[in-house]
């Protein structure tokens, strides 16, 4: 065996007995108890610092934190706190609280950790904007943008010092919490039509929440939509393709009626039943005919078996537009 290849397979040998003593005797109470061993680490230079942001704010303190880096070392490493590229804290924390700053100035803050003299590349520089006040603004103007009789939509505007990336809205109706969003808007549903609420906005950021804005109140539109009777032939062939018809008449408030809104079309088969009593029992077929709001509704289909047939007609309850009342058309015979 060549030497080198000897003094390799000798230092690989003490390196694995050193292991599994330090495994054995980790913790004992013996002569060993005291023996250090030491971790390697990964790099002689730590690793860069990640996700470097606020998680607090008042006007002239800011509250930074950031996670470890690859092969971080709790014990050894050391963090360096840069303020537009001066250094103003040291930490072995993650997390530091920086203070002496003006209300309302943006400073660039970056990282770095440093572990037995050598320092990481800082981390990706964090911009941030000191808030003006603790406690955030008012939102202001709230207002409905949309309704629906058992939907309504909401906007409002920001109060003064707005942080978009930190504060919270809480939507209130008649003083109860029913939404929270971090967006400026937000849609608010299972109303009664003709209800009124009186809504309000808060905003929260950092724990601390803002004065409630005016009330708005609101008062839900109201729906109606009337169908007429279906209109069917007295007879058609099974082959034949029938059409049924009938008039729409809808309303919502001085709001337009959805196109999307439907009307269902259920057809029945009169039958006898086991006490050999004609009547109509459970639909045959259901469909859906297009579009309350033009007028009319129509659809073309097929029927069979032969027998007599009717169609009812009615729209579902969608949360738009309901209907008190369904209507049956005139008996057909398909032969």
């Amino acid at each position: 065996m060549k030497t080198s290849n000897l003094r390799q397979l000798v230092f690989g040998t003490m390196i694995a007995a050193i292991a599994v003593f330090g495994v054995v005797y980790a913790g004992s109470s013996g002569p060993w108890a005291n023996f250090a061993f030491a971790e390697a680490v990964m790099t002689s230079t730590p690793a860069q610092p990640l996700n470097l942001r606020e998680t607090g704010s008042t006007p002239t303190e800011v509250t930074l934190a950031w996670d470890n880096g690859a092969d971080y070392r709790p014990d050894k490493e050391t963090f360096t706190i840069l303020q537009d590229g001066s250094v103003v804290a040291t930490t072995t924390a993650t997390e530091v609280v920086v203070g002496a700053l003006v209300p309302g100035s943006t400073h660039g803050w970056t990282v770095t950790a440093t572990r037995f003299g050598a320092t990481s590349a800082p981390s990706v520089v964090a911009n941030i904007t000191q808030v003006m006040t603790i406690t955030p603004a008012q939102p202001l103007n709230l207002r409905e943008t949309g309704s629906t009789p058992t939907q309504v939509t909401l906007a409002w505007d920001n109060g003064a010092d707005y942080r978009p990336d930190k504060e919270t809205f809480t939507i209130l109706q008649d003083g109860s919490v029913v939404a929270t969003t971090t967006a400026t808007e937000v849609v608010v549903g299972a109303l009664i039509p003709g209800s009124t609420h009186g809504w309000t906005v808060t905003a929260t950021r950092f724990g601390a929440t803002s004065a409630p804005s005016v009330v708005a109140n609101i008062t839900q539109v109201k729906a109606n939509t009337t169908l007429g009777k279906p209109r069917v032939p007295s007879s058609a062939k099974r082959t034949s393709t029938i059409k049924v018809t009938g008039a729409v008449s809808s309303s919502v408030d001085a709001y337009p009626v959805s196109e999307s809104t439907k009307v269902t079309l259920r057809f029945y088969r009169r039958h006898r039943n086991a006490s050999g009593a004609l009547i109509w029992g459970a639909p045959r077929k259901t469909l859906t005919a297009l579009r309350p709001g033009t007028g009319s509704y129509s659809k073309s289909t097929k029927l069979s078996p032969a027998g007599t047939w009717s169609v009812v007609a009615y729209t579902a309850g969608d949360g738009q537009h309901r209907s008190d009342s369904s209507v049956r058309s005139n008996s057909m015979k398909i032969k």
